[in-house]
């Protein structure tokens, strides 16, 4: 568990890389290149966590809350 202060977009970089973390990241060569590939689509976690942030509502005193379990996220 980590809780996040700061400016909105400061906790947004915070979150992605709180999950980043928390995901595995595999690696392939093919010729000469390494290719990387994260767990999950970091865009899609971007995008998730965005919304969840942009779309809460701010006149109730709550929080968003990521979790990141061993088959699924939940934001």
């Amino acid at each position: 568990m980590k809780v996040f202060g700061g400016n909105i977009i400061d906790q947004r970089e915070d979150a992605l890389e709180f999950v980043k973390e928390h995901i595995q990241l595999h690696a392939e060569i093919k010729g000469t290149e390494r290719i990387e590939r994260w767990e999950y689509p970091i865009e899609a976690i971007r995008e998730a966590v965005t919304n969840a942030l942009c779309h809460r509502n701010y006149k109730i005193s709550s929080n968003v809350q990521i979790r990141v379990f061993d088959d699924r996220i939940e934001i």
